[in-house]
């Protein structure tokens, strides 16, 4: 991994406790949400990214995460790291980031480009391939369509809405169907 593909998340601010939890202190505005999505980190050592699997990791406060590594199972092994430089893949990140904004949509109606409300949001449902949005009509009925957040075409947070572009079809696709009509 190459710093250029990375952001600089952070250094290490110390060693927590005696099972070589570590405290990480950042520079970026970070959600829980996104935090928790991370399976792995890197630490700079000697100019090298070194990549670390994330066992733990708990938002302490604004500027400081709580995490556990690894194969650093010491407080000995985790002081080796204190002032190290923390980065993450900035793939990691940006996939975060797009989901974290869809959960902050939960509860927003969602309407097409031509206005028509589609329904409500209710919950961003997580798959390996994809992560799908679940928005319920005013009919009650479901529909499930791909997170893509190319077809975000605007959010306004004061009304709650969320306007979407969709391939034509789409929604009709994703309704449920009866399969015994």
């Amino acid at each position: 991994m190459f710093v250029e593909d990375c952001y600089k998340l952070g250094y290490i601010h110390k060693a927590y406790g005696i099972k070589g939890e570590l405290v990480i202190r950042v520079h970026l505005q970070l959600s829980e949400d996104i935090i928790k999505t991370w399976e792995s980190i890197f630490i700079e050592v000697n100019g090298i990214l070194v990549p670390f699997f994330v066992v733990q990791i708990d938002k302490k406060s604004d500027i400081d995460l709580q995490i556990k590594l690894e194969d650093i199972d010491d407080e000995k092994q985790a002081k080796i790291y204190q002032g190290a430089t923390v980065f993450i893949d900035k793939k990691d990140y940006q996939e975060a980031e797009e989901k974290e904004a869809f959960f902050e949509w939960i509860g927003y109606k969602v309407r097409d480009v031509e206005g028509l409300l589609i329904g409500t949001f209710t919950d961003l449902l997580e798959y390996p391939a994809q992560n799908m949005l679940k928005i319920i009509t005013d009919e009650n009925e479901e529909i499930i369509i791909p997170a893509i957040e190319d077809w975000i075409v605007s959010e306004d947070t004061e009304n709650k809405e969320v306007v979407i572009n969709l391939p034509d079809g789409l929604i009709d696709l994703n309704r449920p169907k009866d399969i015994f009509a």
